[in-house]
C-alpha cells in the first residue's frame, strides 16, 4: 500500500530546480514549508541557487540518476518541477519524447510508477506546447493510474496586472488520498478569473542607469538592420513580450527592446537589464547572481525560469488547502 503522510508543514521537493524560482515563489506565498531537496544538473543554476538559499538541500545531479527509493526516502508532500521546454516549443522542432532533453522528465514519470510514498501535490510548469505533447499525455495517464486528479491550463502574468506576457502551461495534480480534493479546482479558478486590465507601466520595473552602465545594454549597430523584427516598447507602455534564454543574442522573438532617451536628447534602443527582467518575473530585490555569472548567462537563466508571481499564486491555492486538512 502507498504510504501517505499527514504532516501540517508540507515537505517540498524541487526537480529541475533551476535558479530557485519555485523556492522564491514559496517564500512569496507566505506559507510554511520544509524544503527537502532541490536537483538540477546545470552548474550556473547550482551556483545561483546556492548563492540565494545556501547549499543544504541543493544537489547538482542528473535527474536520470535519481531512483524511486531515494525520492521515497525524502517523504515529500509536494513536487514542483519545470522540465526543459525545448522538446515542446512551437518555434522548435518539437521532437517531444524523442528529444534527448526530454529524457530526465520521462525518467521522473517512470520513477513515479514505482514509488510507494507519493506526494500529495504536483505542480509542473512548461511552455504551452507541452499541453498537446506525448509527454504530457504519458504524465497524465500515469497520474490517473496512480490515483491523481489533474488538470492542465495556461496562465499569463499579463492577466494578473504585470506588463509582461509569459504564457505557460501549468499542470496541477492532487492525490486521491487528500481529504478535500479542492486544490486543482482552486488553481483552475485562477485561469477563469476576470483578466486584470494592466495599468502598470513598464517604467515601474525599470532601473535608473548611469550613462556608462546604459552603454552596456544598447543594441549593437550590426543588429539595427533587423529593427523591423524587434518588438520595441517605451517606458509608458503596459505590455512587453516574453523574455527567452536567447535574449541579448538575438532580437527576433526573444523579448522586447526598450526605446530610451540619452543625455544628449537622442533616442536609442537598449536591451532590458537582467534586474529589470527579474522584476517583471516577480523576483524579489534580494535575489542575486554570483559575480562570475555574466550578463548573457543571466539572460539565459532568467529565460528558463518560472514567473515567481504566478507560481506563488498557485502555491497559495494548493497549500492553503493542505493546511486545512
Amino acid at each position: 500500500l502507498a504510504i501517505m503522510r499527514n504532516e501540517r508543514t508540507p515537505r517540498i521537493l524541487e526537480l529541475f530546480a533551476g535558479i530557485g524560482g519555485f523556492r522564491l515563489a514559496l517564500q512569496c506565498s507566505k506559507v510554511k514549508y520544509i524544503p527537502v531537496g532541490a536537483y538540477d544538473i546545470d552548474e550556473t543554476c547550482n551556483s545561483t541557487y546556492v548563492a540565494n538559499f545556501g547549499g543544504d538541500i541543493f544537489r547538482r545531479r542528473n535527474i536520470c540518476s535519481l531512483t524511486w527509493n531515494e525520492l521515497d526516502q525524502l517523504q515529500s508532500d509536494f513536487w514542483m518541477l519545470s522540465p526543459p521546454c525545448q522538446p515542446f516549443m512551437l518555434s522548435g522542432n518539437r521532437r517531444d519524447v524523442n528529444d534527448s532533453r526530454a529524457e530526465p522528465f520521462i525518467h521522473i514519470i517512470e520513477v513515479l510508477t514505482k514509488m510507494q510514498s507519493f506526494p500529495k501535490y504536483i505542480l509542473l510548469e512548461n511552455v504551452p506546447g507541452f499541453i498537446n505533447s506525448v509527454a504530457c499525455t504519458n504524465l497524465t495517464e500515469t497520474l490517473e493510474m496512480k490515483g491523481y486528479h489533474s488538470k492542465v491550463f495556461i496562465l499569463d502574468p499579463y492577466d494578473f496586472g504585470i506588463p509582461n506576457h509569459r504564457k505557460r502551461a501549468y499542470l496541477i495534480a492532487e492525490h486521491e488520498s487528500v481529504d478535500d480534493l479542492v486544490a486543482v479546482d482552486a488553481c483552475e479558478q485562477l485561469s477563469n478569473c476576470p483578466k486584470v486590465v494592466c495599468s502598470k507601466p513598464i517604467s515601474d520595473f525599470l532601473c535608473t542607469l548611469e550613462e556608462t552602465e546604459l552603454q552596456k545594454y544598447l543594441v549593437p549597430e550590426r543588429l539595427l538592420i533587423h529593427k523591423d523584427c524587434m518588438d520595441i516598447v517605451c517606458r509608458d507602455d503596459t505590455s512587453s513580450n516574453c523574455f527567452t534564454k536567447g535574449y541579448g543574442r538575438y532580437v527576433k522573438g526573444t523579448g522586447s527592446i526598450l526605446r530610451c532617451k540619452m543625455q544628449d536628447g537622442t533616442e536609442k534602443l537598449r536591451f532590458f537589464t537582467p534586474s529589470e527582467i527579474q522584476r517583471l518575473m516577480g523576483f524579489p530585490e534580494t535575489f542575486v547572481f554570483p559575480e562570475n555569472i555574466n550578463i548573457r548567462q543571466r539572460y539565459q537563466l532568467l529565460g528558463s525560469s518560472v514567473n515567481v508571481f504566478v507560481v506563488s499564486k498557485l502555491i497559495q491555492a494548493i497549500l492553503n488547502t493542505f493546511n486545512r486538512q
